[in-house]
């Protein structure tokens, strides 16, 4: 696997249809005050998850830069 290559997101097409499903549903609903609590709710959870990338990304980056440097001869 090339550099960064991890980093790129393939949805099967079961899941492509999954999420599709999922994410229409609250397009159908009529009560307005649930659809805005799951906003929030979903607003809060992706800053989480994306703080969690970040995070995970950079000790990734890391790791690797460390890995690489102990294939160098010195």
């Amino acid at each position: 696997m090339s550099w960064a290559q991890w980093m790129i997101v393939e949805l099967p097409l079961e899941e492509q249809l999954s999420l599709e499903k999922q994410a229409r549903v609250p397009l159908s609903c009529d009560d307005t005050e649930q659809v805005r609590r799951l906003c929030a709710q979903l607003i809060k959870q992706n800053h989480l998850q994306q703080v969690l990338i970040k995070q995970a990304t950079g000790r990734i980056i890391e790791l690797e830069s460390i890995a690489a440097c102990a294939d160098l001869p010195l």
